[in-house]
């Protein structure tokens, strides 16, 4: 409740795009061709048939999230089942609530701040795949038939995920392949004939979806949709740069920091377990953590330099080491070598359902990662990908507990044996990382004290930049007609939703997206064809538009360098719809930063 209905700003940033976007489909017009959107359509359609049939309201779009994220929620607490204690499991649910809570911008939950649907939908598809695997290998026996209700679980959770998210193109298949492969519970021309139309079923109905789609839209439309417009070919964070891999040995020293920081708490025990290799075991923990903190100074700087106090400072190291990225990339890259020992000892044999299981854990975020394993699209140090994040937040745990169990593990299997030592220690990290979370995020996220309450056409909206938003929606309300056409640039919507105008042009984004040249000219010939109303844009260069990502951040492939050094956007270039506003309208009033735009003809 305290995330109701908030917004950073109604002119900038991700919500206000989506937001435009799902009103767009909500009023019928279609996506990929009559308008923007850069992800498969489920995710559009979980937002934009509420608003269709229930009205357009900031409230209607709030609630779905909120059914979008209780269901993540629940899914991920089935999934614990199979996984921890019950009184770890429910910290780890909060966990996972507390960091999708207070993350602004990438996974967020139970708020309208994530940059898109598509990744609760896409989340929740991939989570009923692995509850389906799950339970078949932990229930089925040799010879047994696969239950009715587990392929159906399996088979939708796949339909679900693919019409979601591009990640989902390589991971869902990846989980039907993996299962058919090593399934342990069938042999010959039964495992065959049984996983043929398992992947027959999960994987040609969304083909044919996506078929009609093309035919309905177009098919190089909806391949410029599904390709981000240009937007991933520009940067290859795939591509290993020297300070990418020294943030992969960071993340790696972390996590041997905190195992061997745990062990302490039981040393004669691993002592026994380890014999002399445990002080080399401690040394290589002391190294990583003096790698990890080397690394987070080197790329925040602000610990022992800066202008400000020493208590200052080590504040903003620690908001700037303590992110969901960086606290979750050393689960992630410890998670990448353990899923590619299980998968050799897999296909050495023999397989153990246990082991399959873990394996089929671990390749969500593992191959979900594989976008972005050494950078970012927009730095170039290495980024959890937001999909990840409710994935890593509890397998975080998870891992450190197989971990801490080490000396006493007598079996091989999915669940951890519940150690009260391991149980405390995870339990402790868990519970003091969401109380720092909430706690970080109470005065300028949680609380309302820096949200300004804005009733709009579209209902209640709280946003932080509550003056300027204000003020913006007000003359947009009092110089417009409901049908009158509208434009922001260079990267909003939440103005159009909160006014309920109309966007004559196909996009809603003119900054970062390297959109192909024939859509730049399609949108100069929509804004002639139906000249807006009114225009609200930045007082910047071009309106502050440009194509391609800001800075030094294209692909070096296969040259080896420190960082990114090859140009990824071109600062002299105008687009052509800029060029004909400048032509063609006048400053008419100034709000803040943000220019209002009356045709030159009024």
């Amino acid at each position: 409740m305290l995330l109701w209905c908030k917004l950073q700003s109604l002119v900038q940033f991700d919500p206000g795009v989506w937001l435009e976007e799902s009103l767009r489909f909500a009023r019928g017009e279609t996506p990929y061709r009559d308008f923007f959107w850069q992800y498969p359509p489920l995710g559009l359609a979980a937002i934009g048939y509420p608003l269709r049939f229930l009205g357009v309201s900031f409230s209607v779009a709030q609630t779905a999230m909120d059914v979008l994220s209780l269901g993540i929620v629940l899914l991920v607490f089935c999934l614990l089942g199979y996984l921890v204690p019950r009184a770890l499991r429910i910290w780890i649910c909060v966990l996972v609530i507390a960091v999708g809570a207070t993350t602004q911008t990438y996974f967020s939950l139970f708020s309208l701040l994530s940059y898109s649907p598509a990744l609760h939908t896409v989340a929740i598809g991939l989570l009923l795949m692995l509850l389906g695997s799950f339970r078949y290998l932990a229930h089925g026996a040799p010879g047994q038939k696969l239950p009715n209700t587990v392929a159906v679980v399996l088979v939708s959770g796949c339909w679900i995920a693919l019409m979601s998210k591009q990640e989902a193109f390589l991971v869902a298949p990846a989980l039907l392949f993996l299962l058919a492969l090593f399934d342990p519970h069938t042999r010959g021309a039964s495992r065959r004939g049984r996983w043929s139309r398992i992947l027959a079923a999960g994987l040609l109905p969304p083909l044919g979806a996506y078929l009609l789609l093309g035919k309905a839209v177009g098919f190089a439309n909806l391949s410029a949709a599904l390709r981000g417009y240009g937007l991933a070919t520009v940067p290859c964070p795939w591509w290993p740069t020297g300070l990418g891999v020294l943030g992969a040995l960071a993340a790696l020293g972390a996590a041997a920091f905190v195992v061997g920081a745990g062990s302490l708490f039981e040393w004669f025990c691993w002592r026994k377990a380890l014999g002399a290799r445990y002080i080399l075991m401690l040394a290589a923990a002391a190294a990583g953590g003096v790698i990890w903190l080397g690394y987070e100074w080197y790329t925040d700087g602000s610990l022992l330099t800066g202008p400000s106090s020493l208590a200052a400072r080590v504040l903003s190291f620690s908001k700037a080491a303590f992110g969901a990225s960086q606290v979750l990339r050393p689960v992630l890259w410890p998670a990448i070598i353990y899923w590619m020992a299980l998968l050799v000892a897999l296909i050495r044999g023999p397989v153990h359902p246990a082991r399959l299981q873990l394996l089929l854990l671990l390749t969500v975020p593992v191959l979900i990662s594989v976008r972005s394993l050494f950078g970012s699209t927009l730095a170039p140090t290495p980024e959890v990908p937001a999909l990840s994040y409710p994935f890593l937040s509890l397998l975080g745990p998870y891992l450190l507990v197989r971990s801490l169990e080490f000396p006493r593990r007598v079996a091989a299997r999915l669940s951890v044996q519940g150690h009260r030592v391991a149980i405390r220690i995870a339990s402790t990290l868990v519970i003091s990382y969401a109380i720092l979370r909430v706690a970080a995020a109470y005065s300028n996220l949680l609380s309302n004290r820096s949200f300004t309450p804005l009733y709009t056409e579209s209902g209640l909206v709280r946003v932080r930049d509550g003056n300027v938003n204000a003020a913006l929606y007000r003359y947009v309300r009092d110089h417009t007609q409901p049908g009158d056409y509208f434009i922001e640039l260079p990267y909003g919507g939440g103005l159009t939703f909160a006014s309920l105008r109309r966007n004559p042009v196909f996009s809603n984004q003119f900054a970062q997206i390297p959109i192909p040249e024939r859509f730049q000219l399609a949108d100069l010939a929509r804004i002639r064809n139906h000249p807006p109303s009114l225009i609200v844009a930045a007082d910047e260069p071009n309106f502050g538009t440009f194509w391609g990502i800001q800075g030094n951040m294209a692909c070096v492939f296969p040259r080896w360098t420190w960082i990114p050094d090859r140009p990824s956007w071109t600062p002299e270039s105008a687009l052509p719809l800029t060029q004909f506003i400048e032509n063609n309208y006048h400053t008419e009033h100034k709000i803040g930063a943000w220019l209002l735009l009356r045709s030159n003809a009024r």
